[in-house]
């Protein structure tokens, strides 16, 4: 007789409960086909929300009064829960009387322990401790971030994961002799998700690096897949009869729940959410819109807010801001965001129509957390007011101030106008006064002892509003070949947007608004200068670092003295400065009531100073030294 359908049936094991005892031998016990929680229980509130693993054993049967041959079976799931948050997942272990604590470890195999790790545990750690020290020789691998550690002695085991590593480097010492020598070896301090489930003995520091046989051993764990899962997904392509392959949703499925969850975090700063905002200039910035105001409305000023300097004129009434808070009047109606530059309106704000006009100083939002302090959380010193007097004082919207309880962080922040606040009420409060420097935060909690009050914040005195100051003009040099120019013949063209053109006007000085000059001759060559605030004369006690004559002589006349070209009895030498300006030479001294007296150029090279030489009474100079006098209608001394 043939096999039928309705002779496969599902049985139940000797323990029908999610117990470390639960499974065991297959019993004639069939389970009712569609009947609701004839294999799990309902899943509680509590472990909707805590999570949980549910493992369950029964057996497949064929009962029937034929002596057909069974070829075989096939077990699938072929509806999936209808909660998104419950994923069924079979498996088979090949032991029909095996029981839940064996088939939860046939689930922990995932990963294997292995080798023991080049490292022991240093010294005796306790249940609930957070944190495994690892003694290792210098240079050692350190365990990895996420890894998976065995930790086993004393007849227990657990696994545990590594959630942060730090690597410090310690000496120690041994006694030789009667004298003590020392030896450096490497402490990995890992932070763990979970605390220890168990109390282990650990092995004090010795320089040979070897594990007592009594303590604790720590393993690492490699990846084993010792058992095979089929589930159930969803098809994201129709497949046919014949089609060797088919694309699904997922190919995963949740087994164990975690207390964890990822939280992509993008186009963030290190300085976090801090928004240093520093005035930009004294006026204000106006302008008018029509947009309507009403519940969750967010309006845009278009550049970022000092705090308290908005004011929105409208029909109801003059909208103020208030540390972070849109008032009108008395009334809190929404939130300002001064580094963004908005205005949210709360959900229960009224309906505001008509012209509004928004004014507000402007205000610059660098990102900057460029100091910090702290204040260590001992027994003596736990409490929840930690007052700090931060010098010079912060700026408005930058300060920061951080605590640890129960394991979680928690962050006060300061609103701009002098509040410190965080999330919800519940976190804390405070104060700080932008004037004395003063932080005054109330914590929600306790801080953890050996934790720390962190204070982060930036300086006003980091930034400067130079808004209305005008930029310095540009200064270019421009060499002529190193030749000597003639004057009148100097033009210079650019393009700055606009096509420009100067030209000189015969006496060094370049015309129209660009005020450059022009120094026609030089010892070896020419230049052009195009500069703002550089005169040409030193009459005012300032020291060339080159001389050079000024205006062209007629053709051929020298000097006989030394051999420059000799300048007009009208004209006296006149120097001027290309570099490094120096006081008092170059000036022309009045001596005895006599209107100029003797005019001394010195020129220099280098910042060295050459020596003169005196031969006759007569000045001699060098390449580029040069001593000339000019008397009253004299050209040369």
């Amino acid at each position: 007789m043939t096999i039928l359908e309705s002779d496969i049936k599902f049985v139940t094991t000797q323990v029908m409960d999610d117990v470390p005892e639960g499974g065991g031998a297959p019993t004639a016990n069939v389970i009712a086909d569609g009947a609701s929680n004839a294999v799990f229980k309902d899943v509680s509130a509590v472990d909707r929300a805590r999570g949980d693993v549910s493992i369950m054993k029964i057996a497949a049967t064929i009962q029937t009064l034929n002596t057909d041959t069974a070829l075989g079976g096939l077990v699938i799931i072929s509806r999936a829960p209808a909660d998104p948050n419950v994923s069924p997942a079979l498996f088979y272990t090949g032991d029909f009387f095996d029981r839940r604590a064996s088939i939860q470890n046939r689930i922990e195999a995932y990963t294997s322990p292995g080798e023991e790790f080049n490292g022991y545990m240093l010294s005796n750690h306790v249940q609930g401790q957070r944190s495994l020290q690892i003694f290792q020789r210098p240079g050692a691998t350190p365990p990895t971030v996420n890894g998976t550690l065995q930790i086993s002695g004393g007849g227990k085991t657990e696994y545990v994961r590594v959630s942060d590593v730090s690597i410090e480097q310690r000496t120690y010492s041994y006694s030789n002799g009667g004298a003590f020598v020392d030896y450096a070896a490497q402490v990995c301090v890992c932070e763990l998700v979970d605390g220890l489930k168990n109390d282990y003995t650990g092995t004090p520091a010795n320089r040979l690096f070897e594990r007592s046989s009594t303590a604790a051993a720590v393993n690492k764990m490699l990846v084993a897949n010792a058992s095979k899962f089929y589930g159930i997904a969803k098809l994201v392509a129709p497949v046919s009869t014949g089609d060797l392959s088919a694309q699904v949703n997922t190919i995963n499925t949740q087994l164990v729940p975690s207390a964890t969850t990822e939280i992509p975090l993008t186009d963030m700063s290190a300085a976090g959410s801090s928004t240093t905002l520093v005035a930009s200039g004294s006026g204000t910035v106006s302008l008018t819109t029509g947009v309507a105001f009403g519940p969750n409305a967010i309006i845009g000023f278009g550049n970022p807010a000092y705090p308290g300097s908005l004011s929105v004129a409208t029909s109801a009434g003059t909208l103020t801001d208030d540390g972070g808070r849109l008032k009108l009047g008395a009334l809190t109606i929404g939130a300002v965001n001064y580094a963004g530059g908005s205005m949210t309106f709360a959900s229960d704000a009224p309906a505001i129509g008509g012209n509004k006009t928004i004014t507000f100083r402007p205000a610059g939002a660098p990102i900057e957390l460029a100091d910090s302090a702290s204040i260590a959380v001992t027994v003596e010193s736990r409490r929840i007011n930690y007052p700090l007097t931060i010098l010079p004082p912060p700026a408005p919207g930058s300060l920061r101030v951080a605590y640890r309880a129960g394991g979680n962080w928690y962050e006060l922040a300061d609103d701009g106008g002098g509040r410190l606040s965080g999330t919800s009420s519940s976190i804390g409060s405070g104060t700080v006064d932008f004037v004395t420097g003063t932080a005054l935060p109330t914590l929600g909690t306790l801080p953890d002892v050996g934790s720390e009050i962190i204070f982060t914040w930036a300086a006003k005195s980091n930034y400067k509003d130079r808004s209305g100051t005008l930029t310095a003009a540009v200064s270019i040099m421009l060499a002529l070949d190193n030749q000597a120019a003639q004057s009148g013949t100097v033009s210079v063209d650019w393009n700055d947007g606009t096509a420009r053109h100067a030209s000189d006007n015969g006496s060094g000085a370049h015309g129209r608004r660009h005020r450059p000059g022009v120094l026609y001759g030089e010892h070896h060559g020419g230049e052009a200068q195009r500069a703002a605030g550089l005169g040409r004369g030193l009459h005012g006690g300032l020291q060339p670092r080159r001389a050079v004559l000024e205006g062209l002589p007629g053709a051929g006349a020298r000097c006989r003295w030394c051999d420059h070209p000799q300048p007009r009895q009208d004209q006296h030498c006149a120097a001027v400065a290309l570099a490094r300006l120096e006081p008092r030479a170059g000036v022309h001294r009045r001596r005895a009531g006599r209107p100029v007296g003797a005019a001394e150029l010195r020129g220099h090279q280098d910042g060295d100073r050459q020596r003169r030489r005196q031969a006759g009474g007569r000045a001699q100079c060098g390449v580029r030294h040069h001593r000339l006098h000019h008397r009253r209608g004299e050209a040369v001394s």
